[in-house]
């Protein structure tokens, strides 16, 4: 399947790419994961994947149409993540939208096993959500995003989350859900975030500044209540399967883990830290099964430890920082390692090699987080933060008793 020579392709190529590129992203090797992410993208183009052909068999043309866009959504995930332009241009893509069901359910002759067929809309929601990639990436060219751009945007995302199942809206049953479906609505939490960080550059006024702040803690706080719900084993009414943590480790992947590192430097920014903590159990469980979580914990190390001390200066009021530079370039996360989006370096000629993406981070200290017990260290933090708010909150006043009323009442 990857011989250099292959003139003649068919979809196994074209999936073989996709999740060779898939598989070197998650071990953290991004730059050779861009260049297989090209390859699957020229081998499905030449075969035509792109566009409506045939007439195909029905099975063989519902996985064409899969298989094209899975790449698709691969392409705008790494556009986003990585700050690369996309590959595919939405112009050339005229394919139609694969059925919303599982593989398993197709019939050879057309149609979905009305006994076996189940709504899997989540997959569609992706790529609904996905689909704003490219627009946002030429969005995010001017220094500010306005307002308006802002409002439309989070118009079309309300839309995309609609299209989800109702077990994955916000007003649905706080019940069970399955963590496998945390990293499709990931997609549309994290580009939600993506959205509004653009406007802590320090080109933006202060109340862009502040509107920022405040919209990516709204994305943050829905994905902290969707990591609430996949943390917990399903009811008895289920069958009985492997216990949540096995299920919610296996299920996350680079971008989930990124996303809930991003969720918590906002939520602890902005001094939700009760959901914060959220976000830590969901790092700590994961732990060292995905690459570049240790790194994520070691970076909310470091970003808690420098909220601590101002803190504990008495500087540590949402006034005071949302003003204070350096804490708002520590919150801005790994936006600062992209030369094309970070304010930091635009005077030089980039990222110095002292500040780093993530996944750079995690090449030079693999799992120290993991290995040192840091995991504790950033939840001691955080209930330390948690205590120093309950002090500062101004006592109850007390209520006037009968006596007094009664007292006033008669002067009166």
């Amino acid at each position: 399947m990857t011989e250099a020579w292959n003139d003649d392709f068919t979809l196994n190529h074209a999936r073989t790419a996709l999740l060779t590129s898939v598989f070197l992203f998650e071990i953290d090797v991004s730059s050779a994961a861009m260049v297989w992410h090209g390859s699957s993208v020229r081998i499905a183009q030449d075969m035509g994947l792109h566009c409506e052909s045939g007439p195909w068999p029905v099975l063989e043309g519902e996985m064409r149409r899969r298989v094209w866009w899975a790449i698709y959504l691969w392409d705008r995930l790494l556009s986003l993540e990585l700050s690369r332009p996309p590959l595919i241009d939405d112009e050339d893509c005229t394919v139609d939208l694969p059925q919303a069901t599982e593989d398993r359910y197709i019939q050879e002759r057309g149609g979905v096993d009305p006994r076996e067929g189940q709504n899997t809309s989540i997959h569609l929601a992706a790529i609904h959500t996905l689909r704003f990639a490219s627009p946002l990436r030429q969005l995010q060219r001017s220094s500010v995003v306005s307002s308006m751009s802002l409002r439309a945007f989070d118009t079309n995302f309300a839309t995309c989350l609609a299209v989800f199942p109702p077990e994955c809206q916000r007003s649905s049953d706080p019940g069970h859900l399955d963590p496998r479906h945390l990293s499709a609505l990931a997609y549309l939490h994290n580009t939600r975030i993506l959205l509004h960080r653009h406007n802590l550059t320090n080109a933006a006024p202060c109340e862009a500044r502040v509107a920022a702040l405040d919209n990516c803690a709204l994305a943050a706080r829905d994905t902290t209540a969707l990591l609430h719900r996949a943390m917990r084993n399903p009811p008895p009414t289920q069958e009985a399967g492997p216990p949540w943590t096995y299920l919610f480790s296996t299920a996350a992947t680079s971008l989930l883990c990124t996303h809930i590192w991003r969720c918590a430097l906002i939520l602890s920014f902005r001094a939700f830290y009760s959901e914060a903590l959220v976000c830590l159990k969901a790092m700590e469980t994961i732990g060292d099964q995905v690459a570049v979580n240790a790194a994520c914990g070691e970076s909310l190390a470091l970003f808690l430890k420098a909220l601590v001390e101002r803190v504990r200066r008495g500087q540590g009021s949402q006034i005071q920082l949302q003003t204070d530079e350096e804490m708002l370039v520590y919150v801005s996360g790994d936006l600062q390692a992209s030369p094309e989006n970070g304010w930091v370096w635009q005077a030089t000629a980039g990222p110095p090699s002292g500040l780093s993406s993530v996944e750079e981070q995690a090449r030079r200290r693999p799992q120290s987080v993991v290995t040192s017990g840091g995991w504790n260290k950033i939840r001691e933090a955080l209930e330390g933060l948690i205590r120093e708010q309950h002090a500062q909150r101004p006592p109850p006043q007390p209520v006037a008793k009968s006596s007094s009323r009664i007292s006033i009442a008669n002067i009166m």
